[in-house]
């Protein structure tokens, strides 16, 4: 049986801290590799984390924290279905995904493991 490693937060943590908006809090969990897969575009830090994350309109923070297309969106829905999964890429790394079959917009967030935490390494948008 796959027991869940405690490291890794709940999709319910998640959601609570990205409805907060406290940019210092959300920032620790996404990865300095984040990805944001939107339709054919791979969306990545335009500069320094910092800049991006306080100065920056249009990043990839967006897709985070964005009230119409962002991450948070999925905090809205109370009843959020999801799979969990590992992706296991050989001598590379083995990452946690959660999977939204039934969101419109958001497809998957996938966490990769730095040090003792995970990290938000890429979200997965849909493009029906």
């Amino acid at each position: 049986a796959h027991v869940k490693d405690p490291a890794l937060p709940t999709v319910k943590e998640i959601m609570t801290l990205l409805s907060t908006k406290d940019k210092a809090k959300i920032a620790e969990i996404l990865s300095p590799g984040l990805e944001v897969l939107y339709c054919d575009n791979v969306i990545t830090w335009k500069n320094s984390f910092y800049k991006d994350l306080y100065v920056e309109r249009a990043s990839v923070f967006d897709f985070i924290v964005n009230d119409e297309y962002g991450l948070v969106t999925l905090a809205r829905n109370v009843n959020l279905v999801y799979e969990e999964n590992l992706r296991i890429i050989p001598g590379v790394a083995t990452y946690h995904v959660y999977k939204f079959t039934h969101e419109n917009l958001i497809k998957e967030i996938v966490f990769n493991r730095h040090q003792d935490t995970y990290k938000i390494w890429e979200v997965k948008y849909s493009c029906n």
